[in-house]
């Protein structure tokens, strides 16, 4: 009788190990998917918000008289988000790791866009950059 006390008590203990084994992977994986949506996330808003400040800057140099000169940069605002746009007909595409957003430019513009400084200008009319 004592062998097979012993033998329920191991099979207990290694049917208890395997089922706190168990809810602390589905813990685990639920916790990193979170952590990439939450980065995901974080991602496409900064794209959003560098899209609109670049779109800020486009609208004003449209708006304002002739002449009208203006030096600004298109950086990564978080060193751990990084990326990279390129500019196709009047639309502005940001592209991080994880993530893309596109954004219609709704003015014309005469010139690219480049990650660090450009300028941009109203030169009778239309805007120019760098």
């Amino acid at each position: 009788m004592g062998r097979r006390l012993k033998a329920q008590t191991s099979t207990e203990f290694v049917l208890f190990i395997s089922v706190v084994f168990l809810v602390t992977l589905i813990v685990l994986s639920s916790i990193l998917y979170y952590l990439r949506e939450y980065t995901s996330e974080k991602e496409y808003n900064v794209l959003k918000k560098q899209a609109e400040v670049i779109k800020n800057e486009l609208y004003l140099a449209s708006t304002v008289e002739n002449g009208y000169l203006r030096m600004f940069q298109i950086k990564s605002p978080q060193d751990d988000i990084v990326f990279n746009f390129t500019q196709e007909n009047n639309s502005l595409i940001l592209t991080s790791r994880r993530q893309q957003f596109i954004a219609d430019l709704g003015v014309k513009i005469n010139g690219t866009l480049v990650m660090g400084n450009n300028t941009i200008r109203n030169i009778e009319g239309a805007v120019h950059v760098n």
